[in-house]
């Protein structure tokens, strides 16, 4: 680190950490919502939990690390520039969960499109990320001070090629979700039809560039900032722009079956008979417009 200044060097890291903290009580509640409110299949109900489980220890790991910091280390300010084990744990937590959100858009994707090529090149695109991604995360074991993790050429290359992957492993899923999507409104014959169809490829566009963009703020930190951890605090908050990015996704379903009843009510067909003859939207969005969407796995 060419000079060293305390307030830089951890100031930006600790109020983004802080904003994460904040994502993190909004997860929770749409974690109660979810639960409340649904009766999905148990391995999606599994996934929440997980989720929520691993969200929950990450920021216990993000207060370690910003209590060690900020409060036992207090009278000894280079003792910032130490990384810390809890660090390199929540920033695992981070590539864990946000593979486990990629995973779930594929899988989604996946019940959409029949593709194996599709399948195939997301899912080597996440998993060459969680490699690149862990593989750099290693390197603050044996490195002990954040200027030795700094000097280290192939940290910084695995730290680029991680961030590089993230970016594009959301845009891509974001992209192919909103293509099939696109697909679906275009044929659909209903106005009603449409305008649901329509109102879901506005949330994964809205979920897909969240993602992609705080992915992008985090590579540009890296490289910009050489006297802060600013871009450590941008990893931080991802994980809970993931989590809560998916657990929005599977909470809008009670808004769309309103909708849908409300249509319903007022002599509105909305068969899926009538957006395609192909199968293109496969069960997991058709059980949107069933009686029992509550056990949709979309």
């Amino acid at each position: 680190m060419p000079t060293f200044d305390l307030e830089k060097f951890i100031g930006p890291a600790f109020i983004v950490i802080c904003i994460s903290f904040i994502l993190y009580g909004l997860g929770l509640a749409q974690v109660y919502f979810y639960f409340r409110t649904y009766h999905d299949h148990p391995a999606i109900k599994l996934l929440v939990i997980l989720v929520c489980i691993l969200e929950t220890l990450h920021v216990a790991f993000c207060i370690h690390m910003v209590y060690t910091y900020l409060i036992i280390d207090f009278a000894d300010p280079g003792s910032v520039l130490n990384i810390i084990w809890s660090t390199g744990a929540s920033i695992f937590l981070e590539i864990i969960i946000s593979g486990l959100v990629q995973s779930y858009y594929i899988y989604r994707i996946r019940c959409l499109c029949k593709s194996g090529y599709v399948f195939v090149y997301l899912i080597s695109v996440v998993c060459a990320r969680i490699a690149f991604g862990f593989r750099a995360t290693a390197y603050g074991y044996p490195v002990t001070t954040w200027e030795a993790m700094s000097a280290l050429r192939s940290y910084k290359i695995c730290v680029n090629v991680s961030l590089v992957f993230n970016v594009v492993a959301d845009s891509s899923i974001t992209f192919v979700l909103i293509f099939y999507l696109h697909q679906s409104h275009v044929s659909a014959r209903v106005r009603s039809t449409r305008n649901i169809l329509y109102k879901l490829m506005y949330y994964s566009l809205s979920a897909g560039v969240l993602t992609t963009l705080t992915s992008v703020i985090a590579l540009i930190l890296f490289h910009v900032s050489k006297t802060t951890i600013a871009f450590i605090g941008v990893l931080e908050v991802m994980t809970k722009v993931y989590a809560n990015s998916m657990l929005a996704m599977l909470n809008i379903r009670q808004g769309l079956k309103l909708e849908r009843e409300i249509a319903v009510n007022n002599g509105l067909s909305l068969r899926l008979t009538d957006v395609s003859k192909q199968v293109i939207v496969q069960p997991d969005v058709r059980m949107l417009f069933t009686p029992s969407s509550n056990t949709s796995i979309y």
